[in-house]
């Protein structure tokens, strides 16, 4: 039996464990993406003491075969950001200057 690799960027569940360690609210997408489709999986996450102000975050397909963190974040504004990483902590620190950026 093989096992999955677990903490990853292109993991969901390494992902959501570290936000919400890291004081964000994270709530997971079912979206069951066509098999030609590039995106892998979308969460949205928020701060704690700003509910309303949400980030889409997606990650693609292209991070299983490179082994880092590509993801497109959609802010309220639908602004596109592309954030393609290794670590954690730059994916926590850009979610949050996203985050703090919005004024609601």
């Amino acid at each position: 039996m093989q096992r999955k690799p677990k903490n990853f960027l292109y993991t969901r569940g390494y992902v959501i464990s570290r936000l919400r360690a890291d004081g964000f609210a994270v709530t997971r997408l079912k979206a069951d993406y066509n098999t030609l489709d590039k995106r892998y999986w979308t969460i949205v996450v928020s701060k704690k003491d700003k509910p309303y102000s949400n980030l889409f975050v997606t990650c693609l397909k292209e991070s299983l075969a490179q082994k880092r963190g590509l993801f497109i974040v959609v802010t309220p504004k639908a602004t596109l950001f592309h954030i393609d990483t290794i670590s954690m902590e730059v994916m926590s620190d850009t979610l949050n200057t996203l985050l703090e950026a919005d004024p609601k």
